[in-house]
């Protein structure tokens, strides 16, 4: 018992909130909220969501369905996604995302969102950097 109480407080709270920030883009677009898991490296933020891709490909079809009961206010688009999740991690962090690569993998059904962020000002460090882990 006294492991998985250590797993859990060794979790940083950050990577938590940016689970839940990318979660809730995510429910915008696939119409169900799915379980994210968030590594954080330095300013590389990794995020994994399990089979989730049919969903958001079948969530973003229906919403933007001409004959959808409750539409978007505004279509939904890969490029809207992209905008909204970058958002979400940048207000999160409170650091500027300098790369975002998404991957959809449709047969495996696993969604990955990689997000770089903005290196620091000089001589300031990225407060929740982990160390490397060798």
């Amino acid at each position: 018992m006294a492991a998985a109480d250590e797993t859990q407080t060794a979790t940083p709270p950050l990577n938590t909130a940016i689970s839940n920030a990318l979660g809730l883009v995510w429910k915008d677009y696939a119409g169900e909220r799915f379980a994210v898991k968030t590594d954080v490296r330095g300013t590389r933020v990794a995020c994994t969501l399990e089979n989730s891709v049919r969903s958001f490909n079948d969530g973003m079809a229906a919403a933007n369905d001409d004959d959808a009961e409750n539409p978007p206010p505004s279509p939904l688009t890969v490029a809207s996604y992209r905008r909204a999740a970058i958002e979400a991690v940048a207000k999160v962090t409170h650091q500027r995302v300098s790369a975002f690569v998404s991957k959809h993998n449709a047969k495996t059904d696993v969604a990955t969102e990689v997000f770089i962020l903005a290196a620091p000002p000089r001589g300031r460090s990225v407060p929740f950097a982990e160390p490397p882990q060798y």
